[in-house]
């Protein structure tokens, strides 16, 4: 009876990942992936998806496939190098862009003129290609004695390996090369500084020392296009901007700069050529995530007093900023009841006990802590059941749906979610430019979809239990179905007075209903709706009602039932007896009718 209400449910479009407009969108990425990175990737044309729209974020990556990564990645004139692969294992598709490599120095072979087709690339190696596209590793002396501690080193001190959970010479995946790769167009480029001691054996032969590596600084505009952190004195040859490699590769085309995303997440967005590639919430500074109901004590215990003291907290519901003071001094509110979901840094005390933000049930809230800046984020982000109103409009190239249990706030302006048992709703738009799956959409569908700056920020299909018996149910709290019980969350609205007209004296009639369930990705209870009454009909032939129709409690009756076979019941006749009794002795028998 569990059913996916869409055709693109196995696809999770976007699931609860990214918030904004999607530069690539593929199917097969979630928010567990790194997002960022692959879709900045994908907008300078570097890794891109299969022919059916996949990027495969789980696959690994070979040493021949990591050659073509680089080449694109340092723009390579690959062409050039047709005809002068080095080794005798590289397939011929490959062989142009591991000659490049090997030509400008970012890879090597195996030894035996082999290169390692085939082979799955590693940490160490694809840490050491980006290192040497950097600068760094430019002499043999750089290694020592042990290759594989000096790459470790040198990738760990520049952050090579952020956001990648790979041991040393574990093979990596096109997910974690993505990262990996985006780690290093943020990173500074090198050179040596000139100092470097070279030493000549009796034998004539040249021993290069210790070389010290300083920045690749420059004054041009092109050089803050990602950063624009200044180098020390000590740390270059000039003074200046330091020059990213993503800066020296895309002469300024590829912009990085710091913001907030629409869930007020701390973020990064990134532009390419003058269009927008995305805005990512940094993940490196998420403290804690929480699913369900958050107290105010909650918060302290996980930041503390002094964090709470010393930092500029910022708190958000929906990516409305809930300055309860400013909410309460700007909306003429008069008590702390109106508030609702407004809450700020002093609702996080150690004796507040309630819940802040309107958390509860099915409700996600994130906590960012930035130590750099002295900052706090606490981002709560609800979840709305939506239904489709008809099939995707491929003229329109959009897909209409009806969100429940959120209105507009007309004081801010802003989305905002209302109590679990209100009706309110909106009106929204899929646009398939932004949403690729809009086109999948079906007239009735269920969606989960997040909301913030008046639009749909993500989507997926809603878990369906179809046709379901319900047993019991607390009202607005919880119900029973098939021996599972499934609370309702904070938003769950859609069509919850389907429940209202039944109460605990009378739970018996639900089993003649049947009902279709909707859960959010937790499991709970987000809408529910009554699809139809159970029928299951026989046909009486005839029933012997002998004796005094008050005195007997049941009828024999021979009956007809819908698989064509017959038996002798006995008929159930309290009800008829109560109503013969309330028509009166001197009923016709159109009253007897009526009433029965």
């Amino acid at each position: 009876k569990r059913a996916l209400s869409l055709t693109l449910a196995s696809v999770m479009l976007l699931g609860m990942m990214v918030v904004g407009s999607s530069a690539a969108g593929y199917p097969d990425v979630t928010e567990e992936e790194n997002v960022e990175a692959i879709e900045v990737l994908q907008s300078v044309g570097v890794m891109e998806g299969d022919n059916n729209g996949n990027f495969n974020p789980d696959d690994y990556v070979t040493r021949e496939q990591m050659a073509v990564i680089m080449s694109k990645l340092l723009n390579l004139d690959y062409n050039y190098y047709q005809g002068t692969n080095p080794f005798s294992d590289v397939p011929a598709w490959a062989a142009p862009y591991v000659a490049a490599c090997a030509a400008n120095g970012i890879t090597s072979g195996i030894g035996g003129g082999m290169y390692g087709a085939g082979q799955n690339v590693n940490a160490v190696q694809a840490a050491l290609m980006m290192l040497k596209a950097l600068g760094y590793f430019q002499y043999q002396a750089d290694f020592g004695e042990d290759y594989v501690l000096a790459t470790v080193k040198q990738a760990t001190e520049v952050g090579m390996f952020a956001q990648i959970d790979s041991k040393a010479e574990q093979a990596l995946t096109r997910n974690e090369v993505a990262q990996m790769a985006l780690n290093a167009l943020k990173s500074g480029m090198v050179e040596p500084d000139g100092n470097t001691i070279n030493l000549t054996t009796p034998d004539g032969a040249v021993f290069t020392g210790k070389v010290n590596y300083v920045f690749v600084t420059s004054a041009k505009p092109y050089a803050t296009a990602i950063s624009p952190i200044q180098a020390t004195a000590v740390g270059s040859q000039n003074g200046g901007p330091i020059v990213e490699l993503g800066e020296q590769l895309y002469n300024g085309k590829l912009k990085l700069t710091e913001d907030n995303d629409v869930f007020g997440r701390p973020a990064r967005k990134w532009e390419y050529d003058g269009k927008g590639v995305g805005v990512y919430a940094k993940k490196e500074l998420l403290d804690k995530e929480y699913v369900g109901e958050v107290t105010g004590k909650d918060l302290y215990d996980l930041l503390g007093s002094t964090t709470l003291k010393d930092y500029d907290t910022f708190c958000f519901v929906d990516g409305v900023y809930t300055d309860a003071k400013g909410a309460k001094a700007a909306l003429g509110w008069t008590s702390d009841s109106n508030m609702g979901a407004y809450f700020n840094a002093t609702d996080m005390d150690k004796n507040k006990k309630s819940a802040v933000g309107g958390t509860g049930i099915g409700v996600k809230t994130e906590v960012y802590v930035d130590h750099d800046a002295d900052e706090v984020y606490v981002v709560v982000i609800n979840t709305y059941l939506a239904i489709a109103n008809k099939d995707y409009d491929a003229k329109k190239e959009e897909a209409a749906i009806t969100a429940y249990s959120i209105k507009k706030d007309n004081n801010i302006n802003e989305y905002i979610k209302v109590a679990k048992d209100g009706t309110e709703t909106e009106a929204f738009k899929l646009a398939i430019e932004t949403f690729p799956a809009a086109e999948e959409i079906k007239k009735d569908d269920a969606l989960l979809i997040t909301v913030a700056d008046g639009e749909v920020q993500s989507f997926q299909a809603a878990e369906v239990l179809s046709s379901v018996t319900i047993s019991a149910f607390k009202l607005q709290s919880k119900v029973v179905a098939d021996g599972n019980t499934y609370e309702y969350t904070t938003t769950a609205g859609y069509k919850a007075g389907d429940l209202s007209g039944y109460t605990t004296t009378d739970i018996t009639n639900l089993k003649d209903r049947a009902y279709n369930i909707y859960l959010d990705a937790y499991g709970n209870l987000i809408g529910v709706k009554e699809i139809e009454a159970k029928k299951n009909y026989l046909f009486l032939t005839a029933y012997d009602g002998t004796g005094s129709h008050m005195g007997i409690k049941t009828f024999p009756d021979a009956a007809v039932f819908l698989d064509g076979t017959m038996e002798e019941i006995q008929i159930d006749v309290h009800e008829t007896n109560k109503n013969l009794s309330k028509a009166g002795a001197g009923a016709t028998s159109d009253e007897i009718d009526s009433t029965n």
